[in-house]
């Protein structure tokens, strides 16, 4: 064994301490050695560790510190999200359907064909209306409106007032003829819809039926019903156009899914069959209400109960009436007759609810303090302002502090409206409203206001001249005639007859006879 493999085997019995790696190149000998491994760094300790090392002191005030700082990151995350929902898009206005809800479709909802039947109305081109110049309000204001409870609505969202609205909560068509249901001041009984219509002279009505029909009725059945209604309404006031509007679309998600898309397209099919029949003009207004997808109500048009419309439908609706509008001559008999003023029909004249959707709900929008109730105007940029506190929690059957409504310059107050209730005086700027008792879901109260009529100038008249008496002219007394004087009588003077001048003959001279003894010129010789 030489030298080199000796010491290779002794340093093979050494302490396992690493010695200096010799260099790559060779140490300073020359040698070529192999390389030294780098040493490993000592790693730090972890979060762990190092809490495990504290003094328990620290480690509660440590403890103390994270709990704290991960429930404000919590509450961080948390403000973000709701901040960034909120924003996110245009609030459902009085929608109580979220958009986020699920449901399982019946299978009535899943086997509608919203094209099976649509309406063609390249074959009622003269009784559908079609799209026209924007009426304006003063169209509104000379249509008497008529129907059930989303008529009602009309006024609770300002868009009507009594003066031409005409809605029965739950109301069906064949109650038309025959229920009396409209108030008047200084009437002692509530009159008949036609009677009423007789009393309000319209220039022209919209009536719309059959949303509380649609339950257990045909089509054949709703039009028989529907022609003795319109027979009633037109021969109490022959003067007024009468046009029938279609049933409004009804929600996916609706408290009462007995009430079908199919039926209420059946229904708006035979009514424009009867309304071509009769002569009278069709509003298809539902198209302006309707999902173009679905066929059902567009998702934020109705209230909670997925029936009656809220105020972005109605509006949508009022839009469409002024953008088909039908004008005609206006024949009522001129002067109009005095029209008494209207008072509110009660909500409870008819007691049985067709839909079963006006019952009693479990209060979601209500809070132990009671119910919100929202006092706005029909049209921020119309009209004026209200007074008072227009946000209010009040608990059923208890009053709201008083709200006033102020007119601009050049308008004046219409009156009020309300989605749940009834207001006894709604000419009254001043309301202090009354919750109903068995309310369950937020009220809105709107107010109206018009501009004021600007009267027309008449033509000045020039003042009439006070005529002067004319000139007494002292009568000339006629001079009585004289008696005649009798002038004697000239004797008429005779003129001679002149005496013929009577011409002497001449005598003629005797002729000399010739000596010849000729006897000339034939004359007797006397002897």
């Amino acid at each position: 064994m030489n030298e080199f493999e000796r010491r290779r085997t002794r340093g093979a019995h050494r302490s396992s301490k690493p010695g200096p790696r010799p260099e790559r190149d060779g140490g300073p000998s020359g040698q070529n050695r192999p390389p030294r491994k780098e040493p490993k760094k000592r790693r730090k300790a972890g979060f762990a560790a190092s809490f495990s090392q504290l003094p328990p002191t620290q480690k509660k005030r440590a403890a103390l510190l994270l709990g704290g700082g991960v429930l404000a990151l919590v509450a961080v995350i948390v403000l973000v999200v709701l901040l960034l929902s909120s924003c996110g898009g245009k609030a459902p206005s009085e929608s109580g359907i979220p958009s986020s809800i699920s449901w399982v479709e019946n299978s009535t909802d899943l086997a509608y064909d919203k094209d099976a039947d649509k309406i063609d109305e390249s074959k009622y081109a003269e009784t559908i209306l079609a799209e026209s110049e924007d009426a304006g309000q003063e169209y509104i204001d000379e249509t008497l409106f008529i129907g059930d409870s989303n008529t009602a609505r009309m006024m609770s969202y300002g868009l009507t007032s009594l003066k031409n609205d005409i809605g029965i909560i739950s109301m069906g068509i064949q109650m038309v003829p025959t229920k009396a249901c409209v108030y008047f001041k200084g009437y002692s009984n509530p009159v008949t819809i036609p009677e009423a219509v007789k009393i309000m002279q319209p220039r022209r009505i919209i009536i719309t039926f059959g949303t509380n029909n649609t339950i257990g009725w045909t089509a054949e059945t709703l039009v028989q019903q529907y022609k003795t209604a319109l027979e009633k309404i037109h021969d109490a006031y022959p003067y007024a156009d009468i046009i029938v509007n279609s049933i409004p679309p009804v929600h996916q998600y609706r408290d009462n899914p007995n009430i079908t898309m199919q039926t209420i397209d059946k229904f708006n099919l035979a009514l424009a069959d009867m309304a071509q029949e009769l002569g009278y003009k069709f509003l298809n207004s539902a198209e302006a209400l309707k999902d173009e997808k679905t066929g059902f109500a567009k998702w934020d048009y109705t209230i909670s109960d997925g029936i009656h419309l809220n105020k972005d439908a109605m509006e949508a609706m009022f839009a469409y009436f002024r953008t088909h509008s039908y004008i005609t001559e206006d024949t009522r008999p001129k002067p109009l007759k005095s029209i008494p003023e209207r008072k509110e029909t009660p909500p409870d004249i008819i007691s049985s609810d067709p839909l079963a959707v006006h019952t009693d709900k479990p209060k979601a929008t209500a809070t132990p303090e009671g119910l919100p109730v929202v006092f706005t105007v029909s049209d921020t940029a119309a009209g004026g302002t209200l007074e008072g506190k227009l946000e209010q929690t009040v608990a059923p059957g208890a009053a709201c502090t008083k709200v006033k409504a102020v007119p601009k310059e050049g308008y004046e107050f219409a009156g009020w409206g309300c989605t749940v209730g009834r207001i006894e005086d709604t000419s009254n700027p001043e309301l202090t409203f009354q919750v109903p008792g068995n309310a369950t879901e937020k009220i809105v109260v709107t107010a109206t206001f018009k501009a004021k009529a600007t009267p027309s100038p008449s033509p000045t008249t020039a003042p009439t001249a006070t005529p002067e008496p004319p000139p007494v002219t002292t009568p000339t007394p006629t001079p009585q005639p004289s008696a005649p004087v009798v002038e004697p009588t000239q004797a008429p003077v005779a003129t001679a007859t002149p005496e013929p001048v009577v011409e002497v003959t001449p005598t003629p001279t005797p002729t000399a006879v010739p000596e010849n003894g000729d006897a000339g010129g034939g004359a007797v010789q006397e002897p």
